[in-house]
């Protein structure tokens, strides 16, 4: 399943969704057809990649994320479903041909997140439908990168959940302490 892996090492930290879009471009002139991002902090069980592959190639949901045990396994428990409607967005596989209808990642975000918001956004008005696969399990380390650079965090979520509400005129509803 796995050709090759290609390493790409950048003098400056570009940003999450910059460094997403230069794998993801690198991906299409391989010729690859699934995506799989994923945050750097977080830990895979033996068959989550599989079971994300097998998910992505038995479903028509062009986003299929995996399911984060220390925050969502209390709610899959309960399914009697092999799919949840909350959706992990640390860790997901995605088809080329959502990437060729949407677009890549917005750049203009940076530390802080949301970018994944705007991208799930673009993908429902477009009618593309996303899912958690609840055998493909992860843990997320939850910002373990932004601790380390000595990111403040709330300030630039709350700067990048305004952006996404200015480009798509919606309202997250989202309050800050």
């Amino acid at each position: 399943m796995l050709r090759k892996i290609i390493l790409i090492k950048n003098k400056n930290n570009l940003g999450y969704p910059s460094g997403i879009n230069q794998g993801l471009k690198i991906a299409i002139q391989q010729e690859s057809y699934y995506f799989l991002i994923t945050n750097n902090d977080i830990v895979f069980y033996n068959k989550t990649i599989d079971e994300l592959m097998k998910a992505s190639r038995n479903s028509n949901y062009g986003y299929i994320t995996a399911v984060d045990k220390n925050r969502n396994l209390k709610y899959i428990e309960k399914l009697q479903s092999d799919w949840w409607e909350g959706l992990c967005n640390s860790c997901f596989i995605v088809k080329k041909r959502i990437i060729e209808l949407i677009g890549f990642y917005d750049e203009n975000f940076g530390l802080g997140g949301e970018e994944d918001r705007d991208f799930i956004h673009r993908m429902g008005i477009n009618g593309i439908e996303s899912r958690s696969y609840c055998s493909a399990l992860i843990e997320h380390k939850h910002g373990y990168t932004q601790r380390l650079v000595g990111s403040n965090s709330q300030d630039k979520l709350r700067i990048n959940r305004e952006y996404v509400e200015r480009k798509h005129n919606i309202k997250l509803g989202w309050k800050f302490d």
